[in-house]
């Protein structure tokens, strides 16, 4: 019961904050170091076997029906003295309390109550013996002061009506009384005393088991956000190893603080110079938590758009406050500053449709996945992240827009990552584009788009600069995706997304299916009339890697060779078993 309820408790709680096993065990370890504080959910559970046998009183049994009962307390009873002191009994059918120590009555009054005693012990064993559907069993026994007057041994033994606390002889056997179908009587003999048969034998040598295994250090359950920790915080060695594998606690914070960000330095003028619409807006990664929520559940077809995004505004700043916000951060202040975004084209990747435009239907919210890296349970290969940035030189042209960014996988802290065990992650929505609705429309078959939103400020960090439109240009946009290692995250999100619709879409064909990612700085999106740079609005940053480096990607997060295995394009429906 205890592990049960254990094992319990710790699938909730990793279930709720994607801890990984060391952080598992140091939170049973903080709630333990509480004692019995906290929730009724975690006070210990008392082991039983209600599942297989129940016991209880004769009142509480009553109404009730068990396949077999056993009774083995029938046999006796317990007959006090008049000590002297106060009793009930009735009389004429008014129930009475005998307080006088010594009357005249007193030893009538007692025999009353003797009677009504003996009277409900015969009813008592008629409620537990008639709840038996199919075998009752009781035991009896003869002893010479608790067995005469039992409820089972004047039941066993009477003659016609029974006087109270009749004594019968106990001399008989009830075998000789009972001779009906259905009966049986099995004489127990005595048990002879010993030792238990466990222990007759020569006790064998006791001996400290010894640990030969060999512990797979590199395999651990990790997240994006866990790959690329140790750059971020910029630590000249590596973590140590109780650190280094909760990985887990940072798959939701992958939100970059500003200081990482590389903001633009020239004057922006015209339509780039209008104030960002989330420029008032607090910063941080509770912040980002909190835009993420909202964009994740409103409903973009409802009547009045800006009455759905005031409601889950509240609804969600009520669940999740942001610290430091103030005041000012009132539901309709947040609804008006994320408004915009919604309301603006996501450019010729997406068919120039706004969020507002696609329906729930079409898009599919936090899409948690865990997909195995390099074998799973059963490596098969040291996979290391430097490899991707191998893939990327092969596959980039030199005019896309994240082609420098193998170089970002180059670094020490990063290249060196072993890619095995899991990989777990949730996309922020997975769009389904309809093909008579975008721009380079081709055949009939809709295309499916990662989209990731992103809060990160990318303007000055002096509080006398506004941010700007103009602050999330393609090019800053792009620096800021490869200081934040972005891209590998798209591309992780993107085999993922591969990997499902391998499994799940009939005639899966990545060269049209996979439509590629949109990371949307919502702080650079300000509605319809939002500047276009390149042909795409500010703010959102699109990039279709080609399905050649997802595909080929996969096979090497899988363990492949690639240098010797050959590309597999077609999927099917059948289930993937990397997935």
């Amino acid at each position: 019961t205890d592990l049960r309820h254990l094992g319990e408790l710790l699938h909730a709680a990793q279930s709720r904050e994607r801890f990984g096993t060391t952080t598992l065990v140091a939170w049973l370890t903080d709630r333990i170091r509480e004692g019995r504080t906290g929730s009724d959910e975690r006070t210990r559970r008392m082991e039983s076997d209600a599942d297989a046998v129940q016991i209880m009183t004769f009142h509480r049994a009553k109404g009730l029906e068990f396949p077999i009962v056993y009774l083995p307390d029938r046999w006796e009873t317990y007959s006090p003295n008049d000590d002297k002191k106060p009793f009930e009994f009735h009389h004429h059918g008014i129930r009475h309390l005998y307080l006088a120590p010594q009357g005249r009555d007193r030893r009538e009054a007692w025999q009353v109550r003797e009677t009504e005693e003996a009277a409900e012990e015969l009813r008592l064993l008629y409620v537990a013996a008639t709840r038996a559907q199919c075998r009752l069993v009781l035991w009896w026994a003869a002893n010479r002061q608790r067995t005469p007057g039992a409820p089972l041994h004047r039941l066993l033994f009477r003659s016609g009506e029974a006087a109270p606390r009749l004594h019968y002889p106990c001399g008989m056997s009830p075998a000789d009384q009972l001779q009906a179908p259905g009966i049986a009587v099995q004489q127990v003999g005595t048990i002879p005393a010993g030792a238990p048969s466990g222990l007759l034998g020569p006790v064998p040598e006791l001996r400290a088991r010894r640990f030969t295994r060999t512990l797979d250090v590199d395999w651990r359950r990790t997240s994006y956000s866990g790959l690329t920790a140790r750059v971020h915080e910029a630590r000249p060695e590596p973590p140590p190893p109780e650190t280094a594998e909760n990985d887990e606690l940072r798959v939701l914070a992958d939100e970059i603080e500003p200081e990482e960000m590389h903001p633009i330095e020239h004057a922006l003028t015209g339509a780039l110079a209008q104030p960002s619409p989330m420029a008032d807006l607090p910063r941080g990664a509770a912040f980002g938590t909190l835009v993420h929520a909202i964009y994740e559940t409103f409903d973009p077809h409802v009547d009045d758009l800006d009455i759905e995004i005031r409601t889950h505004a509240a609804r969600w700043l009520g669940r999740l406050p942001v610290e430091g916000a103030g005041p000012e951060l009132t539901a309709a202040a947040l609804a008006e500053g994320l408004l915009p975004a919604i309301r603006t084209p996501l450019g010729p990747l997406a068919g120039g449709l706004r969020l507002c435009d696609i329906p729930v239907a079409d898009r599919l919210a936090e899409l948690d996945f865990e997909y195995a890296l390099a074998g799973g349970d059963q490596p098969v290969r040291r996979v290391l992240l430097g490899e991707i940035g191998h893939l990327l030189t092969r596959h980039l042209a030199s005019d896309d827009p994240l082609v420098d960014y193998h170089r970002r996988l180059t670094d020490p802290l990063l290249t060196d990552e072993v890619l095995r065990g899991f990989l777990v992650g949730s996309i922020d929505a997975v769009l389904r584009i309809p093909a008579n609705e975008r721009a380079d429309a081709s055949g009939a078959r809709p295309r499916y788009l990662v989209v990731d939103y992103k809060t990160n400020w990318l303007g000055p960090l002096d509080d006398r600069t506004p941010l700007l439109v103009g602050h999330y240009v393609p090019d800053s946009m792009a620096e800021a995706m490869m200081a934040a290692h972005y891209p590998l995250q798209a591309l992780l999100y993107a085999v993922a997304l591969h990997r499902y619709l391998r499994w799940r879409l009939p005639g899966y064909d990545p060269e049209h299916d996979l439509g590629g990612v949109a990371y949307l700085f919502v702080r650079g999106m300000a509605g319809p009339d939002t500047p276009l740079v390149g042909g795409t609005p500010c703010g959102v940053f699109t990039w279709r890697p080609p399905a050649a480096l997802i595909t080929e990607l996969s096979d090497l997060l899988a363990g492949a060779e690639l240098d010797s295995t050959p590309r597999v394009l077609d999927g099917g429906g059948e289930p993937d078993d990397d997935l």
